[in-house]
């Protein structure tokens, strides 16, 4: 998943000819999700965050990480931009989850014959 988001993102930064725009790396890319996830980036952190890449980096980052190819997206789908990150979780959530038996059902999740 994380190699498809620096090949995206530097087919998106060099296709729009973002200012300044060099190839992300995956080391780049890493540290870029680790900050995000960690919670550093807010609006007060900023412009004075302690972080491998320097805020110009970061932000040219955020501006152009992207998913998916615009150029291969299909005109009804409204999460096209998400579709592969989607794909990906919904596969590693049926690889990995094993619901026990003794998972409780809930009475709105089975059907009745109320009339």
């Amino acid at each position: 998943m994380i190699h498809s988001f620096f090949l995206e993102t530097n087919r998106y930064g060099n296709q729009n000819g973002v200012a300044g725009f060099q190839d992300v790396g995956l080391e780049e890319i890493m540290a870029f999700v680790m900050d995000i996830a960690t919670g550093i980036v807010n609006t007060v952190l900023l412009h004075a965050r302690p972080s491998v890449m320097n805020r110009d980096r970061f932000l040219q980052i955020l501006y152009s990480l992207h998913l998916n190819n615009n150029q291969n997206d299909p005109v009804n789908d409204k999460l096209c931009n998400l579709r592969p990150l989607l794909d990906h979780t919904v596969r590693q959530c049926k690889k990995h989850y094993k619901p026990n038996c003794e998972v409780p059902n809930d009475e709105q999740m089975i059907g009745t014959k109320r009339t």
